[in-house]
């Protein structure tokens, strides 16, 4: 986890973080992590159902409402 210690403008020194800076670091990397670790499952799920519609051979395709779709067989 980073500190962050700032210069104190009306009296010159550092300011050191509180505790409530310091939670809110710890709770913001936190989330980081979740958010990071949420778009590695959902990549993997991803692949995990292009490996399944290639091996059944089910055809599913997406349409655009426009009269343009395209089909996980084209890709």
């Amino acid at each position: 986890m980073r500190m962050n210690i700032q210069m104190d403008a009306k009296h010159g020194g550092p300011t050191f973080p509180t505790g409530i800076d310091l939670l809110k670091a710890y709770v913001r990397e936190i989330v980081v992590e979740i958010e990071r670790r949420q778009r590695q499952i959902d990549e993997q799920k991803s692949w995990l159902w292009v490996k399944l519609l290639r091996t059944t051979g089910v055809k599913i395709c997406i349409s655009n409402g426009f009269g343009a779709s395209i089909c996980h067989q084209d890709i």
